[in-house]
Parts: C-alpha cells; structure tokens; sequence
C-alpha cells in the first residue's frame, strides 16, 4: 500500500491525535502556556511580597498571551464545523431507540447520512446541543449508501459548503467530525491517504478515525469543506477508514425515499466492507484472503455494476497469482452480467480488452473491442486496444489509422502517441518517427528515456 508522509497544506503537520469535547476542543498550545504563566506566578510569590507586583504583572501577561494564542488546524475546523454535525437517533415502530450514527447539515433543514444508519427504523430524531427535531427520510440512494432527511424548526446554522473530489489531494490533512457512541462532536485528525473506487463506488480512503456512531459524519478539508461523508472502518487494520465523496450527494436529487430494501437486496455498505478487505489483503500480498472476502461480497447478492467490479477484481488476484484460464473467465463474466450504467460498463469491457491482451489473448480482445466499438465508434480507448492487437499481431497497417482516429477522438494521450510511434519506427517512416518524438518530449519531457529508443529508426 502506497505510504504517505504526514502534511498538509500551509507547511503545517499533521499529529494525527484524536480530540473529544462537547462544544470545543481544548487547545494544547494554549494549555501550554497557561501553565507556563501559572509557574511563573509561583516562583515570583516565593520570592517575598515586595515582589508581589511584579508576579500580578507576570501573571496578566501570561494569561494575556495564552488568550492570544493562535487555534490550531483542528480547532479551526471544529468551530467552523461544530453546528453542522447532528447526531441521529433511529427508532422501531414500538419508539425504543434502536441505534445512533450522525449526520451533516447540507442544505437549509436537510440533512444527510449514511442509508445503513437509518436501516430499520421506523422514526428519527436529529440533535445537536440544545437543538432536536423529529426528521423525516425523503431520499435514499442504496447504491452509495446514502439518504437526506429533513426537519422542521429553526436552526441557526449554514449548510457546510462542499468541495469535490476531482480537486483533492492524496496527503492533505482531513478531519472527521461525527458521533461516535453518541457521544456530540467529536473530531480526529488524519490525512487523505487514498481514492479507491471500490466495488463501483468512489470512496475516500483516510487516517482519520471512524468509529461506531461515526457513520453518517462529515469528513473536512483544513478549510472546513466538507469533502465526503464517514461510512466505514475496517476493523483489525491500522486506521484504513472510508467516506463517500460528496460527488455523490448529486444522485440523491433523482433518489426515491424507501429506505428499507427487500429482503432479497443486499446491504451495499457490507459488500463494501467485504471489498475494502480484500483491496488490504491483496496490499499485503495475501491472494487467498483477498479471494475469500471478493467471494463473501459476491454471495452477498449485489447489483450487476457491483457483481461486474467483483469478478474483475477476482480475476486481477487469479492473474496475480498466475491462473490466467480462471482470469480470463472472470474477465468475460464481469463483461457479461454489467448493466445499469452504461459509461461504467463501458469502462469495465475496456479493461477486460487490455486484460486479455496482457494475457496474449489477442482473438478474445479483438472480438472485445470490435463489440465496443459497434456501440461506440468514437470509443478512443477500444480504438487504441484494437490498435495493439493489430500491433502485436504484425497487422500494421490496421493499426495506424486506428491510432490516428483515437488521436483525434482524444488528443495528446501518451499511449495512443507512443504506440502510433512503434508503429512508424517498424514502418521505417522516420519523417513521421522524429516529428512524432518531438510531439512527445514536448508533451512528456519526463518520458525522455522511453521515447529515445523508437526514434532509431530502421532504414
């Protein structure tokens, strides 16, 4: 697993310590000096009461000093966060209180959480200090596990504004605010150790702790943004913790309000809890444990796009450990059974082209490509697969005119352009070599040492 160092923005470090409070967090600098103060007002007392204004004097500006203390990242964030976490109550239908979990304020009287808090309830309440109020569910999204409550009464507080993940940074200090055991307002420090997608969902990987009760909490940025919602933790692993990106809060506009599913449904944030596992099994260079917990999400019923990203993956750890007739199969399943969300599926058969094209399987990846290409001509990526079967194949002239469509389709790639320029260097077009390879070191100067060896080209 990729290790990442401690910081963030601004120069500043991340200590990664957890802090607890009901309304405020305590600040260790300011703790500091007021300690200080107090032992420089002892020591002046002791030295005989005609010094006893000079201990006043010392005492006032050491209070003084620790009253100008600047707030920490975490304090920050804290107070520009505080009245934007609820936590939320679930009731049955005889009112005892079932389970807890919390919730962000993202809009004027709604809130939103994770779905599988709300699992099984029958009535809801939100609290945050003083504040409650019944809540009612009028959106659910199983698929990212998610659901918007709203509620009735006056709450002075702004929605917590949002930032997406397109502009994160892996290493960046993050925050989770949430509930944990019920108890209100409690944050943890970490970093954004990662952005995985996850048996067809994005999620962001963090340090930040996440216990029981956080799900449905918000995740920061050092600015206060919200940046994801807390769902999950695996337990027995050192601190790989999970939120959705609020990239997704956008699905629940279009979202129905059933919250509890068919029995015949599966629960999507344990297929994720299977998945994660496996990703930090295979991590660890522990196949069978990672084909154990990809199996456990499967039998867990999920729904075609999450079965398809199961079976891909199951066939990466097949190709790991060196059964590639089983990865190729599982390749073809995951191509087969996709449906739902036709860009996704796209994406999947395309990597299941280049998978079998890795395996040496050049007729199942041509057939591949041609069937992506027929729902799609301007499929730059099954155009470029296509073009490295035709390469590997030693049909060249198949191969250049799929490169220079997909090179149109998609300008500047460096995959498409390095193989068009393979493919020029076996064609002894060394015109077309040297421009080519000009294009290339002006477009990826750090690829320097890979570009120099196709421009020797043959006469």
């Amino acid at each position: 697993m990729q290790t990442f160092l401690n910081s963030c923005n601004g120069g500043l470090c991340c200590s990664c310590q957890s802090f607890q409070a009901r309304g405020r967090i305590v600040s260790k600098r300011a703790g500091l000096l007021i300690l200080v103060g107090l032992l420089l007002a002892l020591s002046v007392v002791a030295q005989e009461q005609s010094h006893g204004s000079k201990a006043s004097a010392a005492t006032a500006k050491a209070a003084s000093i620790a009253q100008r203390a600047p707030e920490s990242p975490a304090e920050e964030v804290f107070r520009s966060t505080s009245k934007g976490v609820f936590v939320i109550e679930v009731f049955d239908n005889e009112g005892k209180r079932i389970s807890l979990g919390s919730g962000v304020l993202v809009g004027k009287n709604t809130v939103v959480t994770n779905k599988h808090v709300l699992s099984g309830g029958a009535a809801f309440t939100i609290r945050a200090g003083k504040f409650a109020a019944k809540a009612t569910v009028v959106h659910v999204d199983a698929d990212h596990d998610l659901a918007e409550l709203t509620f009735v009464g006056q709450y002075e507080a702004f929605p917590m504004p949002l930032r997406t993940s397109e502009s994160l940074h892996i290493g960046e200090c993050v925050y989770a605010v949430g509930a944990p055991e019920g108890l209100e307002l409690t944050i943890s420090e970490g970093i954004l150790s990662g952005i995985r997608e996850l048996a067809g969902n994005k999620l962001l990987q963090t340090t930040a702790a996440i216990s029981h009760g956080s799900s449905g909490g918000g995740l920061f940025d050092s600015q206060g943004h919200l940046i994801g919602i807390t769902s999950l933790s695996l337990r027995g692993t050192q601190n790989i913790n999970f939120a959705h990106p609020v990239d997704d809060l956008r699905s629940l506009e279009s979202a129905g309000s059933r919250l509890n599913p068919a029995s015949e449904e599966s629960d999507p944030s344990d297929i994720l809890i299977d998945f994660a596992h496996a990703e930090a099994a295979v991590d660890a260079g522990d196949y069978e444990t990672a084909l154990k917990h990809f199996t456990a999400a499967l039998e867990k019923n999920p729904k075609p796009l999450a079965r398809a990203c199961i079976y891909l993956a199951l066939s990466a750890v097949h190709e790991m450990m060196g059964n590639i007739d089983r990865a190729v199969m599982l390749q073809q399943k995951a191509v087969a059974v996709c449906s739902g969300d036709e860009k996704a599926c796209q994406g999947i058969s395309e990597q299941a082209g280049y998978s079998l094209v890795r395996y040496g399987r050049y007729k199942e990846a041509a057939e591949l490509f041609q069937t992506l290409l027929i729902k799609d001509p301007r499929d730059w990526k099954a155009l470029h697969g296509a073009a490295l079967v035709a390469l590997l194949t030693q049909n060249l002239n198949l191969a250049e005119p799929l490169l220079v469509e997909a090179d149109q389709i998609h300008p500047n790639d460096y995959q498409v352009l390095g193989t068009l320029l393979i493919v020029y260097s076996r064609q002894s077009r060394c015109q077309e070599v040297a421009a080519l390879a000009r294009r290339l070191r002006a477009l990826y100067p750090e690829n320097e040492g890979k570009i120099a060896p196709y421009e020797k080209c043959p006469q």
